[in-house]
């Protein structure tokens, strides 16, 4: 297997495990605040209760940066790692640079967005409604802070944890 499939792997491997890890640790938090597991999606969805999802967010915001920082080598820019490993170009390692970037950015999106299909399901949908609709209501319409703030905390965790294992 070569090196950039293996970071390939590893960061899809460790998104994946801060993603679960800071949701488990948010719901463990609630249940210990005294909220149920079973009247969470009431508590965000229904009442829209802020500090609800503001727990998920600093909760994941934490767990990804530990995870994060525990699972890297500290950071080296993959386009100097490889200039030093294969005598690139001052231009070569820029466009290696700027490659995995966007391989970066393409899988904390298709992260998020696999979490956020997720989180759908589970939710409140209305009358067959889309993701995009779902969260149109929620957040435009009905100014859903506790939604926004939980979107976000699955949101942020892949792309702390991808940019710890890629860049």
């Amino acid at each position: 297997m070569s090196e950039v499939t293996q970071q390939i792997l590893l960061a899809i491997g460790w998104s994946v495990l801060a993603t679960v890890l800071a949701q488990a640790i948010s719901l463990l938090f609630m249940r210990v605040l005294g909220l149920p597991l079973k009247k969470l999606v009431h508590e965000i969805e229904n009442i829209q209760n802020p500090a609800v999802g503001a727990i998920f967010f600093v909760v994941s915001l934490t767990v990804a940066l530990f995870v994060g920082i525990f699972a890297s080598d500290g950071f080296t820019p993959v386009g100097a790692r490889l200039a030093s490993d294969q005598a690139l170009t001052l231009t070569q390692e820029r466009l290696a640079t700027a490659g995995w970037i966007a391989l970066a950015l393409f899988l904390s999106l298709l992260l998020t967005w696999i979490s956020f299909i997720v989180a759908y399901r589970i939710m409140g949908v209305e009358d067959d409604e889309s993701f995009l609709e779902y969260a149109r209501r929620e957040l435009v319409e009905e100014q859903n802070a506790s939604l926004a703030f939980f979107l976000g905390s699955l949101m942020i965790v892949p792309f702390i944890a991808v940019i710890f294992q890629i860049i």
